[in-house]
């Protein structure tokens, strides 16, 4: 094998006549002393600079060389060992923690691999809010660029405001080349560039994120919302125009199965005048924001993402619950009935003679 080779991070444990050697949730038993000298003549040597298989049986006496070959083999299998490539000097420049690119790694993947992925159209976040800077710093840690901001009124935390409705922290401020209008959104400039909304709010509420999904669905765009609701934190669901259930579907799940829900729908629409006495505690964003960043690194990094779920998070109780969410059959949003034309069904099964006799008596109903 005449590839270059390099050695990943990895912790070489001595125990009763044996050696284990781990990265992460994988390592190896070899039952045999021996091959901690070696390990510790192929990691010396890959420090420097890479090898190839061959120029590390080198270094090694002949007798010795068939139980080298064997090592490297299981390294190999195991990928603690590498081919060499130029990924390594790029993910130097994103400042990644050694355990998330060991986390990565698992996975087959790396860092600079799911930033390129990230990249690849704009993220569109809806909210100058805690929650929305929250969730953009995390993106932005995981290598996100490409992204802009729209300032939905609605979704707006005052905080961040002063009198004259400019921004008036640091953060937001820098973002202001990114930040665009809802009109100029919903009008299609951006349409070309867009792959994926993300909403979010941290004083609620269902109403105020409806009419971006809705965007979203009828765009063919992926949504995702993330909302903080009575000191409960729901994350999701992630959602895929035509294949999952949407936010308007979670709604109807909802009222179905509450008592009060018509009272509870009329407070939301009142959720921007009520921020000031919404409750929760920094803990909540932050955990909600994690969990968030989380469920859309593993969807844009295609590790073990799920479809039509939901993440309820109460830290009051000390849950986080998963639900299966289903399409409503009738939602008015994503349903595939609207893609359906407009039939008569009377029609269709009426011979043309009869329906002659109809239109004569009730009208020319085509439709």
């Amino acid at each position: 094998m005449s590839e270059k080779l390099i050695l990943l991070p990895i912790q070489v444990i001595e125990i009763e006549g044996s050696v284990i050697l781990k990265r992460g949730l994988t390592q190896i038993l070899i039952p045999d002393l021996n091959v901690l000298l070696i390990m510790r003549v192929i990691q010396k040597a890959l420090q420097q600079q890479p090898y190839s298989v061959d120029e590390l049986k080198l270094l090694f006496a002949a007798s010795v060389q068939p139980l080298v070959e064997e090592l490297l083999k299981k390294l190999l299998e195991k990928r603690f060992l590498q081919l060499q490539t130029d990924e390594e000097s790029t993910n130097q420049q994103l400042s990644v923690e050694p355990a998330q690119e060991v986390f990565y790694w698992h996975f087959n993947q790396h860092q600079q691999q799911v930033a390129s992925t990230l990249n690849q159209k704009y993220w569109l976040f809806v909210g100058i809010n805690k929650l929305n800077k929250l969730l953009l710093q995390a993106m932005q840690s995981e290598g996100l660029q490409n992204y802009l901001i729209v300032d939905d009124p609605m979704l707006r935390n005052i905080d961040f405001f002063d009198d004259n409705l400019q921004l008036s922290t640091t953060f937001w401020q820098q973002q202001t080349d990114r930040i665009v209008s809802e009109d100029q959104v919903f009008s299609g400039k951006y349409d070309s560039q867009i792959g994926f909304v993300i909403a979010a709010s941290e004083f609620g509420s269902f109403f105020l994120l409806e009419r971006w999904n809705e965007y979203a669905v009828r765009q063919g765009l992926t949504f995702y919302p993330a909302l903080l609701q009575n000191m409960v934190g729901y994350a999701g669901p992630l959602v895929i125009p035509q294949e999952s259930a949407c936010l308007t579907c979670l709604k109807l799940r909802q009222n179905s199965h509450s008592n009060g829900f018509a009272e509870r729908r009329i407070t939301e629409q009142h959720a921007f005048a009520g921020q000031k006495v919404a409750a929760y505690h920094e803990s909540m964003l932050q955990t909600l924001a994690a969990v968030a960043r989380f469920d859309l690194v593993k969807f844009i990094s295609n590790i073990q993402w799920e479809v039509g779920t939901l993440c309820e998070v109460d830290l009051l109780a000390g849950n986080m619950t998963r639900r299966k969410l289903l399409k409503a059959p009738r939602c008015p949003v994503c349903s595939g009935l609207h893609g359906l034309p407009k039939v008569n069904l009377y029609r269709q099964i009426t011979s043309d003679e009869e329906w002659n006799e109809i239109r004569q008596t009730a009208g020319d109903y085509e439709n």
